[in-house]
């Protein structure tokens, strides 16, 4: 064994104050780390959730507010327009 008794190690050698502060510099940065990174992680999704929310609410309101042509519906020619070839190919008009 490196050392004799429990004094001999928490003395370590005539280096202790050294040794025991580099550990609980470390220790301390290690903890500071995981709360930082604790609190970044609850804004982080604190930020997602309202996000989702604010699209989710803006999605709902737009459905409530303007009817949405059906995604596979031929686009309509309008009466005031001239139909040209390419609406009359659209609107499956072929005269």
């Amino acid at each position: 064994m490196a050392f004799e008794s429990a004094a001999e190690f928490f003395a370590m050698g005539g280096h202790a104050l050294y040794v025991w502060l580099a550990y609980g510099a470390t220790w301390g940065v290690l903890a500071a780390l995981v709360v930082v990174a604790r609190v970044a992680s609850r804004q982080t999704l604190t930020q997602l959730g309202a996000q989702h929310r604010r699209q989710s609410a803006r999605q709902t309101g737009a459905s409530q507010t303007a009817p949405q042509p059906a995604p596979d519906a031929a686009p309509q020619a309008s009466s005031t327009q001239p139909r040209t070839a390419t609406t009359q190919a659209l609107a499956g008009d072929h005269s």
